[in-house]
């Protein structure tokens, strides 16, 4: 910018907050004394520099607009789950067997529409589980050890949450399997004796059985 003005030395004499040279913030007008352009000019300074400092407490270092930010990063499906074929499969060094109590706890958000499986152990040598969303409710599938071996079901009467997130646990206890969500016991079925079955191979985001 040009301009025509005596001095612009609004930083070299003041800094917000006060420095080592300074402490000061602000300009008075003085009785009896000449006002210059100077003067209006390090006050306009001031309230811009405290207008800055402001934004950038409020918004932080790297704000943008939130209709318009210029340039971003956006997930497509890297991360995406349709409950049937993407899924993250979990890979250990060491396989667990289950011959007994275990629980599943999962935080989850729903929109409206969402739905397949959360968490799976494919049947194949041995048992398997599955947890799903169909129809806004909860359903857990647990092969049994009758011979020979079926799956079966408890599941939730009410439609599960939408807009939030929720917290669902599956218990699998020797003489029931209880589901609940937020804390509140939602659905539970008498106990069967389950087909033991190794951790792994365990799957997020779809049922492979």
């Amino acid at each position: 910018m040009k301009g025509d003005f005596s001095r612009l030395d609004f930083g070299h004499h003041f800094s917000l907050g006060g420095g080592q040279d300074s402490g000061m913030d602000r300009l008075l007008l003085q009785q009896g004394r000449v006002t210059l352009d100077a003067h209006w000019n390090a006050q306009a300074q001031a309230d811009l520099l405290r207008h800055r400092q402001a934004l950038a407490d409020l918004i932080g270092p790297a704000g943008a607009p939130a209709g318009n930010p210029g340039f971003g990063l956006w997930s497509r499906t890297g991360l995406s789950f349709d409950g049937e074929r993407h899924a993250f499969e979990i890979r250990s060094g060491e396989a667990h067997r289950i011959d007994g109590p275990f629980a599943i706890e999962v935080w989850l958000r729903l929109s409206e529409g969402d739905g397949g499986t959360i968490i799976s152990r494919p049947a194949g040598e041995g048992g398997g589980f599955r947890l799903v969303i169909a129809n806004g409710r909860l359903y857990f599938d647990i092969v049994d050890r009758q011979q020979p071996p079926s799956w079966y079901r408890v599941a939730t009467d009410s439609p599960l949450p939408l807009g939030r997130f929720i917290h669902l646990v599956v218990a699998v206890e020797r003489r029931s399997i209880r589901l609940f969500v937020d804390g509140q016991l939602e659905a539970q079925v008498r106990g069967r004796p389950i087909m033991p079955f190794a951790t792994l191979p365990l799957l997020i985001g779809c049922d492979m059985s």
